[in-house]
């Protein structure tokens, strides 16, 4: 089901064909679900109550493993290199420096992609690449993340999940 969905958003890198929103440039969080099953249940066995209430947690695998190397470090230069996350043109080209393999890359514009949401607001491939190439798959600002409510969480970054 997973790779189904995964192709059906463009996604796919195993066929080498993968498809994306705008320029691809836009930054996103990536977490795996196996991550955020973690995450939860963590948090549903362990935090109070009163920090479970009324509460959203945003969690994102890059920037909790980015924030824990940046503390260690005290070089600005690093500092700064190690707190980014990653667009999908980032992904795509970190596959294939550890693949070897090319992908072609479609990119779609803001255009195209309202045009295919105009005409079937089922379109859910559309309307995510449109979302995501906005900038709206970020899950918010670096002081934002909830990642501190569980300290022991050692989550995957994209570049750890198996292509």
């Amino acid at each position: 089901m997973l790779t189904r969905g995964i192709r059906l958003l463009g996604l796919d890198v195993k066929s080498g064909n993968v498809t994306v929103g705008l320029d691809g440039n836009a930054v996103n969080s990536f977490t795996t679900q196996r991550d955020i099953g973690r995450f939860v249940a963590y948090a549903l066995t362990n935090l109070p109550r009163s920090k479970l209430e009324r509460r959203i947690f945003r969690i994102e695998a890059e920037r909790k493993v980015r924030k824990i190397l940046a503390i260690c470090d005290f070089s600005e230069d690093l500092w700064l290199t190690r707190l980014h996350w990653q667009s999908f043109n980032q992904v795509f080209k970190e596959y294939e420096e550890r693949t070897g393999k090319k992908l072609n890359v479609t990119y779609r514009s803001e255009s195209e992609l309202r045009a295919a949401i105009s005409k079937n607001r089922a379109d859910v491939a559309s309307t995510l690449q449109l979302d995501w190439g906005l900038g709206g798959g970020l899950v918010g600002a670096l002081d934002q993340l909830s990642v501190s409510d569980y300290p022991d969480w050692n989550p995957k970054t994209i570049a750890d999940v198996e292509y």
